[in-house]
């Protein structure tokens, strides 16, 4: 087995290719200030100056606290979807019988789930803001940088293969499957999902974070082919962000259709305050464990180039969670640091310049059209790391191996 131990860039992980490479830049997609959102017709908050988003009158509260929570603070009611929203109406019903959480929705012009949050909390009610999380993932830069046209494709028809006889199972939660030029769900020899139609990736996706899901189930597959990818998304139908309750929603699915193997979520939110951690991100990862206690689960550190004081992104941040930094240097010559970009974490994986599928005829800035491109992020670091656990290369939390 490869050693894998913390602090440590590993070149034995490294994707090389020639002609791939170069510098990430920096990508503003958010702005600064504040900014609501128009999604699936939700209301969105995304306050970059603290590097969280949350559903702007929705709190997280324990299901058997829902009556106290509203009798805490008047301005609180049970959250019902809209009718034609079957979709939403069905996760929430999962997250009450599931997880045993309730989500509130908060009354008043100006609504405030932190401050509602953070009063619960007084209260002895534990509570937080209903999350968004973006599959970049980064409030401030979006990816590393941006996917950019492969220089080569045709270095995909042949694996790396990396992790040679691997037949272990790599679930990723994401995007979803793009839609092939016809029209159809395109998931090829890449994808193993029993319903894959279901998982299509959604139409108005922001440009930076297009075929985000594919591209990471393609740096699996080329790097251990045998392993199987199943790929879900994490948006509602119609929704331009992912939230708590869709993420929840996607594991819920991959769960009832086998077993997950490694989960690779490279997505996150911050917390808005250092106690009001994402609860249900938090509830649906541990009900992962307690039904297989072989899943791991990996996530991408994030890429506001945060470091160990800094916050922390989540799930990354959650115990029992492998975080995974991005990092860039020259494999041959063993020569490996950190990427600007990434958030500390205690394992790195290549992260910058990477090279895997990309779905045609969709594209940042027009222009890619050819099924592949270049890519860099703790996002495309995080399923390096999957695909050599799932194969059995590496063990989270052991001691190194030779």
């Amino acid at each position: 087995m490869l050693p894998l131990q913390p602090g440590v860039v590993h070149a034995d992980l490294a994707e090389v290719r020639p002609g791939v490479g170069g510098a990430p830049q920096a990508v503003d997609v958010l702005g600064t200030g504040t900014e609501d959102l128009a999604s699936g017709g939700a209301r969105l908050h995304i306050d970059v100056d603290h590097v969280c988003g949350f559903h702007r009158d929705q709190v997280i509260v324990p299901l058997d606290r829902r009556a106290e929570a509203m009798a805490a603070v008047p301005d609180l009611a049970s959250y019902v979807p809209p009718e034609e929203q079957e979709e939403v109406a069905g996760a929430v019903r999962r997250l009450e019988a599931g997880l045993d959480l309730a989500i509130l929705t908060i009354s008043g012009p100006d609504p405030d789930p932190v401050a509602v949050a953070t009063e619960l909390r007084e209260a002895d009610i534990e509570a937080s803001p209903h999350y968004l999380v973006i599959p970049a993932p980064s409030w401030k830069f979006g990816p590393g940088d941006v996917a950019v046209a492969a220089p080569d494709p045709s270095i995909l028809d042949t694996p790396q293969n990396l992790f040679p006889g691997a037949d272990g199972t790599v679930t990723v939660i994401d995007t979803g499957i793009p839609r092939d030029t016809s029209g159809v769900v395109d998931h090829g020899a890449l994808i193993a999902n029993p319903n894959a139609a279901n998982e299509a990736e959604p139409a108005n996706l922001p440009p930076d974070v297009v075929g985000h899901g594919i591209f990471i189930a393609g740096i699996v597959k080329d790097l251990a082919p045998g392993l199987t990818v199943s790929l879900w998304k994490a948006q509602f139908s119609g929704d331009r962000v992912a939230d708590e309750l869709s993420v929840v929603s996607a594991l819920d699915r991959a769960a009832d259709a086998g077993p997950l193997g490694v989960v690779n979520l490279s997505l996150g939110t911050y917390a808005c305050r250092e106690e009001l951690v994402p609860m249900a991100l938090r509830a649906a990862l541990a009900r992962v464990s307690e039904h297989d206690a072989t899943t791991a689960v990996v996530a991408a550190a994030g890429n506001d180039g945060h470091g160990p004081s800094e916050p922390r992104m989540y799930p990354a941040a959650f115990p029992g969670v492998v975080a995974v930094g991005a990092a860039l240097g020259d494999p041959a010559v063993g020569q490996w640091q950190p990427a600007a970009f990434s958030n500390d974490a205690p394992v790195w994986a290549p992260g910058v310049g990477i090279l895997s599928r990309y779905p045609r005829n969709q594209n940042s800035g027009g222009l890619i059209d050819m099924g592949a491109a270049v890519w860099s992020g703790t996002s495309f670091a995080a399923p390096h790391y999957a695909a050599c656990v799932a194969a059995g290369y590496c063990q989270p939390g052991a001691p190194p191996t030779t």
